[in-house]
C-alpha cells in the first residue's frame, strides 16, 4: 500500500536520524537551552548557556527534550538503555488500542537500542526510565509537571519500526504504554489532558491510511483512560500538533480535509489547521506551509516557513511569523539553500529548525542569510547558530552567534548530497 509505504519512509527519514535538522529548546527564562544535532551522531547533546557557551553533557540523542516551567529541570530522552539501573518505575497497564502489546511492539532486545529518559537538575543528570525503543522522536511535560509523553520508533529500518506513545507519572514513577501506530506530533491541552494522533482501525488491529486526532483524560491507575476522538485527518502527512490555549493547531495536506491517500513522492504543501474545540471543527489558518512551526511562548504568534515556488531544484524557503488572533502572515527572512534538494523534496532546506527563546528572540541556523559564511568539510555543510531579535515592525536583527567556540561536528549541517 503506497500510503502505508510513505508513512513508513517518513519514519525512517525523520525518526531514524537521516538528516534530521538540528534542535534547539529554550527554557521558560530564557537563560539555558539544549541543542542537539542528530545528524551527526557523533555529536552529542549539549546544554548551553544564553551566550552559547556549553556548560553540561547529555549524552547521545536525536531529540526529546521539555523544560520544566521554573526552568530548573531538563527532561531528555537518550540513545541506550540500562535495564539494571535502579529507577524504581514499574510499568501498568496495557495499549489502549492494541489487544496485545508485543504483538504489535516487538522488543529490541538490545540494551543500545533502547533509550533512557532522565532529567537534568543543579548539574546532576538523574534517570527516569527506561524502554526498548530505539530512538526518541518527541517528549512533552504536562502543564502541571506531573506527566512525561513520549513518542518513540525502533531504529530497525524494517516493519518494526512503529511509533508507540508512552505516559510515565513523575509521582508515583508508572510507566503506562498508551498507543500504538501513533504520529510523532502530541500535545498537553490540559493538566491531566493529552492529545494525538492515531490510525482510525487500531481498534480492530487494522492497518489504517486515516487517522484520528484525539484526547484522553490521564489518571495515574491501570484504567484506561477516557478517550475523546475529535477529527479525522490524513495519517501519513498530519504529524505535528501543538495546543494553542483551549485550542490545537496541526499541519496536514492542503487539497481536501479530509484527504484521499497520497502517492509516494507528492509534492503537496500542508496547510496549517485550527482544532476549535468549541466548534468541533477545523478550520484552515495559513496555506503552502511546511509541516513543522512553533508557537511563541504567549500563545500569541506562530513560527513556520513557507516554500517559495521557483523554477529550479533549490527549493527556497521564507521564514515567517504569523499574529494568531488576526492571521495576519508577517514574512521574515528568506532561507538560503546551499544543498541542492531533490525536485519533489518535502525539506525546508534549513540545518536548524528555527526555535523562539521568549517571545522576542528567534534562533535558528546563519544558513538563512547570504552573506553568512560555511564551512565545507568532507561530505558536509557547516553553519552557525544565531540568536535574533525579532522587532515589534517583524525585522530581524543578529544579537550573537551562539556556536562560535563550539566543535565544529556540534554545529548545525547538511550533507553535500542531501
Amino acid at each position: 500500500m503506497q500510503s502505508r509505504a510513505l508513512l513508513l519512509l517518513l519514519a525512517c527519514l525523520f525518526l531514524a536520524g537521516c538528516e534530521i535538522p538540528a534542535q534547539t529548546y529554550w527554557s521558560p527564562d530564557g537563560s539555558k537551552a539544549a541543542y542537539v544535532a542528530p545528524s551527526n551522531p557523533d555529536s552529542p547533546a549539549v546544554l548551553i548557556n544564553d551566550a552559547g557557551a556549553i556548560v553540561a553533557n547529555l549524552g547521545q540523542s536525536i531529540g526529546g527534550f521539555a523544560w520544566s516551567a521554573d526552568s530548573k529541570r531538563l527532561y531528555f530522552a537518550n540513545t541506550g538503555c540500562n535495564p539494571n539501573a535502579n529507577t524504581g518505575f514499574e510499568t501498568q497497564g496495557a495499549w489502549l488500542n492494541a489487544a496485545e502489546a508485543d504483538e504489535d511492539t516487538p522488543p529490541d532486545n538490545n540494551e543500545k537500542n533502547g533509550l533512557t529518559v532522565s532529567v537534568w537538575q543543579d548539574g546532576k543528570i538523574t534517570p527516569l526510565f527506561w524502554i526498548d525503543r530505539g530512538a526518541a522522536s518527541y517528549l512533552a511535560l504536562s502543564p502541571d509537571q506531573n506527566w512525561i509523553a513520549l513518542v518513540s520508533t525502533s531504529a530497525t529500518g524494517g516493519d518494526g519500526d512503529t511509533s508507540v506513545l508512552h505516559l510515565y507519572s513523575i509521582a508515583s514513577k508508572r510507566l503506562y504504554p498508551l498507543c500504538v501506530g501513533c504520529t510523532r506530533g502530541i500535545c498537553f491541552t490540559g493538566p491531566n489532558r493529552l492529545a494525538f494522533i492515531e490510525p482510525h482501525d487500531v481498534h480492530k488491529g487494522k492497518p489504517s491510511d486515516i487517522g484520528q486526532l484525539v484526547e484522553v483524560t490521564l489518571l495515574d491507575k491501570p484504567d484506561k483512560p477516557d478517550r475523546q476522538p475529535l477529527l479525522e485527518v490524513l495519517l501519513p502527512v498530519t504529524t505535528w500538533l501543538q495546543a494553542a490555549g483551549q485550542d490545537i493547531l496541526f499541519t496536514s495536506v492542503a487539497f481536501t480535509f479530509p484527504a484521499p491517500p497520497l502517492n509516494e513522492g507528492s509534492d503537496v504543501p500542508h496547510t496549517l489547521f485550527r482544532y476549535s474545540r468549541d466548534q468541533k471543527t477545523a478550520k484552515p489558518v495559513a496555506t503552502d506551509v511546511f509541516e513543522y512551526f512553533s508557537i511563541s511562548p504567549d500563545g500569541k504568534r506562530v513560527l513556520l516557513a513557507t516554500p517559495i515556488r521557483a523554477a529550479n531544484d533549490a527549493h527556497p524557503t521564507q521564514l515567517a511569523v504569523m499574529e494568531l488572533g488576526s492571521g495576519v502572515l508577517h514574512p521574515l527572512r528568506n532561507l538560503v539553500s546551499t544543498v541542492k534538494l531533490p525536485p519533489n523534496s518535502q525539506s525546508t532546506g534549513i540545518p536548524a529548525y528555527p526555535a523562539w527563546r521568549n517571545n522576542d528572540q528567534i534562533s535558528f541556523s546563519a544558513a538563512i542569510d547570504p552573506k553568512a559564511p560555511s564551512i565545507e568539510q568532507g561530505n558536509r555543510f557547516y553553519f552557525d547558530l544565531v540568536l535574533y531579535q525579532l522587532t515589534a515592525d517583524y525585522k530581524l536583527t543578529a544579537l550573537r552567534t551562539l556556536s562560535e567556540k563550539w566543535p565544529l561536528e556540534s554545529k548545525p549541517s547538511f550533507r553535500k548530497d542531501h
